[in-house]
């Protein structure tokens, strides 16, 4: 403790016009010692106290961590190698693409998980496509372009370790989750079709659909980002559905732009949220067995369900097995009536478990086994007998992004339920198109 005595030696004026007033504020003690600042970057300055009534609040432009990435990438002109075989660089260096500096805050072992896992169980190959996704060149709303996505983050705080790293894949439009041993990223970008489900594959043929409810039709999306014109103070970007807006009423939803300092990227952000809310609408649910558990989520499948397409006949059976197969034709296990008015594509999985699409040129009329489905181009490699296949008119079909995969009770062993969401690809080109973003015009409800 300090026995502190203050005086003051003037006496109290007796003119009532002014008031004396004597009173004690506050003490600061400087202590003069040797301290060390391991791992830290610091900045010595002396200013003169009576200019301020406390200690300064100060801010600083930092450059940031160096970390690790693929050997061959530019993180500054954003290029990546022809043929990376996996390895990362020794010496660290600078960049603010979003998927190395999550890989950092995985494999990290003073601020990161780097304690509880390795790079061995981190599924780096995903994380490479990402990248490559995050670092295309998109309209920067000012005549110019900027990356998809960058980060520039300041962890401020110390937090659980799945939150961070789950909001910051948030970020990049990601899903995180442990598959085989691996923390894996599945990234809502477009992609093709890894699986595809019928009457034949689905227990009992059974298909589930519901729709989002209402409230979840987000039309006004309030972004908070870090503004670099402004200090990096937090601004928020006002992003709004006109046409939702009409028919649903004002649905608002506020969100934090994690390490976004780009109005544009804000801008994207709020657009993803609206477009999604208003064109994946639809969800999808169904029980399938072991033999057609080829999919993780995030994937997408594609869904030929008959009695859900409007201009196919309920009762027609448009997907099956394989009998046999050559890379120009298959013989299927069920006649096929192709109507002359119609175009059709038939969908097949080559022995590498990828889907791929042919147009059918089969003349019109029924083909009955062993008359084969012919198709113009050649396959990759010939479909395996017993393998699915899919044939539908053009346009009907819809594809989906599997969001969970949960293995039924003890009952139905071997048996598991796969849900998906709507996947509409043509939102991509909408939500990189941010228009006329002009800084000096004030948004609604910006800072």
């Amino acid at each position: 403790p300090y026995d502190i005595e203050v005086s003051r030696p003037a006496k109290d004026t007796i003119n009532a016009s002014i008031k004396d007033e004597f009173y004690w504020d506050s003490f600061t003690e400087v202590t003069h010692a040797l301290v060390r600042y391991p791992n830290t970057a610091y900045w010595r300055l002396r200013l003169d106290a009576k200019h301020f009534n406390g200690i300064p609040k100060r801010g600083y432009l930092m450059k940031g961590i160096m970390v690790n990435m693929p050997v061959g990438y530019d993180p500054i002109a954003r290029t990546y190698p022809g043929t990376w075989n996996g390895a990362m660089t020794t010496v660290p260096a600078w960049t603010n693409n979003p998927a190395w500096v999550f890989y950092d805050l995985c494999v990290n072992t003073r601020y990161g998980l780097g304690q509880f896992i390795d790079w061995t169980m981190i599924d780096k190959y995903s994380l490479y496509q990402i990248s490559q996704y995050c670092d295309e060149m998109v309209p920067d709303g000012k005549g110019g372009t900027e990356p998809r996505f960058t980060c520039n983050m300041y962890l401020q705080r110390q937090q659980e370790a799945f939150t961070v790293l789950k909001e910051l894949a948030g970020m990049f439009r990601s899903i995180l989750y442990w598959h085989n041993g691996f923390l894996t990223l599945r990234q809502d970008a477009p992609g093709v079709v890894s699986a595809q489900f019928n009457r034949s594959n689905v227990i009992d043929g059974k298909f589930i659909y519901s729709g989002t409810p209402r409230a979840t039709r987000v039309n006004v999306v309030l972004v908070t980002w870090n503004n670099p014109s402004d200090n990096y103070k937090a601004n928020v970007e006002y992003v709004e559905d006109p046409a939702g807006i009409a028919k649903y009423g004002v649905i608002e939803k506020k969100v934090i732009a994690v390490g976004c300092t780009s109005r544009a990227q804000a801008h994207r952000y709020g657009k993803y949220i609206l477009l999604t809310s208003s064109l994946e609408t639809d969800s999808i649910a169904f029980k399938t067995g072991l033999d057609s558990l080829n999919v993780q989520p995030g994937d997408l499948m594609r869904i030929n369900d008959p009695l859900h397409n409007s201009h196919t006949d309920p009762d027609a059976r448009l997907g099956g097995r394989i009998l046999s197969s050559t890379t120009t034709s298959v013989v299927l296990d069920r006649p096929v009536t192709l109507e002359a008015s119609e175009s059709y594509t038939i969908s097949l999985l080559d022995q590498a478990g990828n889907v791929e699409s042919r147009s059918v040129t089969n003349s019109s009329g029924t083909v009955t086994p062993p008359a084969a489905i012919t198709f113009s181009g050649s396959l990759s490699s010939e479909p395996l007998n017993n393998s699915v296949w899919c044939i539908t008119i053009d346009g009907e079909d819809k594809v989906y992004r599997v969001m969970s995969i949960k293995e039924m009770d003890q009952e139905d062993d071997g048996h598991y339920e796969i849900s998906g969401l709507l996947c509409a690809d043509s939102k991509v080109s909408q939500i990189d198109d941010v228009g006329d973003l002009d800084d000096d015009v004030g948004q609604p409800g910006q800072n």
